[in-house]
C-alpha cells in the first residue's frame, strides 16, 4: 500500500513551505507547493492574479492546482492559507488517502513573520495594527476548517523548522 499524501495546512507565515520542502527531501517524495504551482502553470505571480481576477479567480486556480497535486502519489502538498475556505478544496483534502497536518502559531507571531511581506495579497492593504487585526480575522475565519480537516496539529511557536519536521516524521513513520 502506498504511503499517504501529506498535506500541510495552516495560516500564512507559519512555515508550511519550508517544512514541506524539508519533509519532501527527508522522505524522498515529490513536493507540490500550491502557490508555486499556480505561478508556474499560469506564468504570472499570485499578486497579478489577485489584481486581475480577484480572490475568486485565484481560488479557481488553487482548486485546479490542488487537483494536479492529487494526481501525484504519496506527495507532500503545501497549501495556501485560504485554501480551506473553498468547499471543493476541503472535499479533496479530507479524502482518506491523505494525512492532513495543521501547522499553527499565534497571531502575534504570524504578524512578526509577515510584517514586511509584500507578496501576500490578502494582507496587501494592511499595515501595523491593521495587519495584526487582519491576521486575527483570517485565523478566526479559517481555524474551524483547519481543525476539522487536521489529522495531526502542531503549534509552531518556539520550535525550529527541523524540530517540527522531526515531530511530523515521528508521527508519520511507524
Amino acid at each position: 500500500m502506498p504511503a499517504k499524501t501529506l498535506i500541510l495546512i495552516g495560516p500564512s507565515g507559519v512555515g508550511k513551505s519550508l517544512i514541506g520542502a524539508q519533509l519532501a527531501k527527508k522522505l524522498g517524495r515529490v513536493l507540490l507547493d500550491i502557490d508555486q504551482n499556480i505561478e508556474a502553470h499560469s506564468g504570472v505571480d499570485i499578486s497579478w492574479i489577485f489584481d486581475k481576477e480577484g480572490e475568486a479567480g485565484f481560488r479557481e486556480r488553487e482548486l485546479a492546482a490542488l487537483k494536479r497535486g492529487m494526481s501525484i502519489e504519496s506527495a507532500i502538498i503545501v497549501t495556501g492559507a485560504g485554501i480551506v475556505t473553498t468547499p471543493a478544496c476541503r472535499e479533496l483534502i479530507r479524502q482518506p488517502q491523505h494525512l492532513v497536518i495543521h501547522l499553527s502559531a499565534p497571531a502575534w507571531l504570524l504578524y512578526q513573520r509577515l510584517e514586511n511581506a509584500g507578496n501576500r495579497p490578502m494582507l496587501a492593504d494592511s499595515k501595523g495594527e491593521d495587519r495584526l487585526t487582519r491576521i486575527e480575522q483570517m485565523l478566526e475565519e479559517r481555524m474551524p476548517y483547519y481543525e476539522q480537516l487536521a489529522d495531526y496539529s502542531l503549534n509552531c511557536r518556539g520550535k525550529a523548522p527541523n524540530q517540527l519536521v522531526r515531530q511530523i516524521l515521528d508521527h508519520v513513520q511507524p
